[in-house]
């Protein structure tokens, strides 16, 4: 069963909201320069040990070289904030989603 346009598009606009205020509680709370990688040692000192481990065990090593550590070096606040304008923009092109009529002269 497909959602309508219009409740699509609220749920992503919502979902969106949401990622954009932790986002700014994030930047206004934590220190200044808070990287991510910090944040998920604080919330979780064994995660990023197992996911390295994790990597390591089905030889995906490059993942985390080329993903997650460029990823974990950048401010606790920035990934809440891309995942927000992924949702926004979604949320637009699900609002903006509506049928287009056809040309009159090509109906008979």
């Amino acid at each position: 069963m497909r959602l309508p346009d219009h409740i699509a598009a609220k749920s992503l606009a919502v979902l969106a909201a949401v990622c954009f205020v932790i986002a700014f509680a994030l930047a206004n709370l934590l220190p200044t320069v808070t990287q991510l990688g910090r944040l998920v040692t604080m919330a979780s000192p064994t995660m990023l040990p197992a996911v390295h481990d994790f990597l390591h065990a089905y030889r995906c090593e490059w993942m985390w070289d080329w993903l997650l550590v460029p990823l974990l070096l950048r401010p606790c606040w920035l990934v809440p904030l891309a995942l927000g304008l992924i949702l926004a923009g979604a949320a637009v092109t699900a609002a903006s989603h509506r049928r287009v009529p056809g040309s009159p002269r090509w109906r008979n």
